[in-house]
């Protein structure tokens, strides 16, 4: 168990879009996870973590149910090709409350 989730997972990379999964997380909180939501920043600078204020491309801020009978995918379209972007997922409950009380680690 953990207090937020992990970094996401990489599934798929183009030059402009990225999708993910969630990584497998059992909150520390036992609160039940209802969606997922990805954020994401260029990784310039020094310790750069992700924050909840960080969408800024297509696909960023989404809702995505976390189950359900599609697997739960994260897609951030509109990315600069060249560039290196940090990501990370923020947990809600159905209530919308933010599980763990953070956004997940960065990646």
């Amino acid at each position: 168990a953990a207090p937020v989730p992990p970094p996401p997972q990489l599934v798929y990379i183009t030059s402009t879009t990225a999708l993910f999964r969630p990584s497998p997380f059992r909150p520390q909180s036992r609160q039940v996870v209802s969606y997922y939501q990805l954020f994401g920043r260029f990784s310039s600078g020094s310790n750069v973590k992700v924050r909840l204020s960080d969408r800024g491309y297509a696909g960023l801020g989404v809702e995505v149910p976390a189950e359900g009978t599609l697997p739960c995918v994260l897609e951030v379209r509109g990315l600069d090709s060249n560039v290196e972007y940090v990501f990370a997922v923020a947990a809600y409950t159905r209530a919308g409350e933010l599980v763990g009380g953070a956004i997940g680690e960065t990646d």
